[in-house]
């Protein structure tokens, strides 16, 4: 039985634009009063933000995107709301405070049993996995004490940014707010790439360099590369569309810009899933060989062609990006060779006591003596590798724990993907979000795992979006 909503759109369109058109009329003249006189521009911007507020509340998933798209700007772009110690309150957890107050509104809580199945299946093994990871804070008090409140604070943003998952399973609620939110996740891609070359493109010697915009290099060719994954699927799927065009000149110009290595191999990597195994039902290992290389040299050519100084640097360790991050995965694996079973605790590796000591650099100094001097004047302050953070912070136990989690959670996805047949319209987005998953995997090569990442929002939201299409998928072939 359908449950009334509170403030849809079929039913209360003209009570919103009502309540739109008063506030907007009330709020004008407040806002230019404060705007030329420069007193408070938040406040000026408040006929702006009502209409915003009044159609969060009609529909959610607008307060989810506005969420999703906090992601899309590096946090160090934008001041703090407030420090408490090691606790850092931003605007984007202002939004999702919001986000939370609108989902509540429309008394979401008790809706759909049937979406629990996915649910369970999906996420009961990660929260499992985020519970060990609090359990290894113990570790983080015994190995450096000092540093127990930042570890607390890591551990409570990667917690906030889990809990985007269940409340996107509560809030997509029809087909509407499904291609709503896919097509904002990708339009944001794409005009955060337009924007990083409005702004790298200032001078003319700008382009050539590594350039991340307002997001960060990483991030960058993160959803470069996510954009390039949507493009190779959204062709099959209509080869005259403009849009597959756009997000593949978009994420071509994005890996340009940005030049990361992960983000060209992680491409290689979903791209040959995808052409070797999604687009055929049968497995052939020729298909997988012939793919996978064509994909891997490409990748390895755009690299050494944007970056040969630090590809140079790596045959004998004596420079560059990626020499040095070797030296930060050999640190991580001397933590972890230290503590094996166990670990350090979380984040743990970024700490002084851990891995800022006068004796590990000169262990690394040893070890790379070829690096410059330089390389050493700071402790690492990441081992920029998702996987060894996890051997060097949740030793074996936690890595094996990991392994398992993956294992369950990429049963069910492809269990998701398999159900959902080639004419459904949840189709290509329910690929894109599998693939998605995988790309990341990959992508944690280059980067460690933290809270409030753009990687890592995606990653919970990829999730959250392939149980509701699961759902919605099932009611309907229900209706057919």
């Amino acid at each position: 039985m359908h449950r009334p909503q509170f403030l849809t759109r079929e039913t209360h369109a003209l009570v919103l634009a009502g309540f739109v058109g008063i506030g907007i009329g009330l709020l004008t003249p407040v806002a230019v009063e404060q705007a030329t006189s420069g007193k408070n521009l938040w406040l000026a911007l408040a006929p702006f933000m009502v209409p915003v507020l009044l159609l969060m509340a009609m529909r959610p998933v607008i307060g989810a995107a506005a969420f999703i798209v906090f992601g899309f700007v590096n946090p160090s772009d934008l001041p703090p709301l407030m420090e408490v110690g090691a606790f850092t309150l931003r605007y984007v957890d202002g939004v999702f405070c919001l986000f939370i107050c609108m989902v509540l509104a429309r008394s979401v809580i008790g809706r759909r049993a049937a979406i629990l199945t996915e649910v369970r299946e999906l996420f009961a093994p990660l929260l499992l996995f985020l519970l060990y990871i609090g359990l290894s804070l113990v570790f983080v008090r015994i190995s450096a004490p000092a540093f127990f409140t930042a570890s607390m604070a890591s551990y409570m943003r990667l917690l906030l940014t889990a809990s985007i998952a269940p409340l996107l399973c509560v809030t997509l609620r029809d087909r509407w707010d499904i291609q709503f939110f896919n097509k904002t996740l990708i339009v944001f891609s794409i005009a955060t790439v337009a924007v990083a070359a409005g702004l790298g493109a200032g001078g003319a010697e700008a382009l050539p360099a590594r350039y991340g915009g307002v997001i960060g290099m990483g991030p960058l060719g993160l959803l470069s590369g996510l954009l390039i994954l949507y493009a190779f699927i959204e062709r099959d799927r209509n080869p005259w569309s403009i849009i597959w065009i756009v997000s593949l000149a978009a994420g071509l110009l994005g890996l340009y810009l940005a030049k990361t290595g992960s983000g060209a191999f992680a491409v290689a990597v979903t791209a040959t899933v995808y052409f070797a195994s999604m687009r055929s039902r049968r497995f052939d290992l020729l298909r997988w060989a012939v793919v996978g290389t064509i994909m891997v040299t490409a990748a390895a050519l755009a690299i050494w062609t944007t970056r040969q100084s630090d590809v140079s640097g790596v045959g004998d360790v004596s420079g560059g990006s990626y020499a040095e991050r070797m030296m930060f995965g050999y640190a991580g694996l001397r933590v972890f060779l230290d503590h094996p079973l166990t670990g350090v605790g979380w984040l743990a590796t970024t700490s002084e006591a851990v891995i800022g000591t006068h004796a590990f650099t000169a262990v690394l100094m040893k070890n790379f003596s070829h690096l410059p001097t330089n390389y050493f004047a700071q402790p690492p302050t990441s081992v920029h590798n998702m996987y060894i953070q996890f051997l060097a912070e949740l030793g074996v136990i936690g890595f094996a724990l990991f392994v398992w989690v993956c294992f369950r959670t990429g049963k069910s996805v492809a269990r998701i993907v398999k159900n959902i047949p080639a004419d459904s319209p949840y189709r290509v987005w329910a690929q894109f979000y599998a693939l998605g998953l995988i790309y990341l995997l990959v992508w944690w090569n280059n980067s460690t795992l933290f809270g409030g990442q753009i990687e890592t929002i995606l990653a919970f939201t990829f999730l959250a979006v392939l149980v509701n299409m699961a759902q919605l998928e099932r009611q309907r072939v229900e209706q057919l």
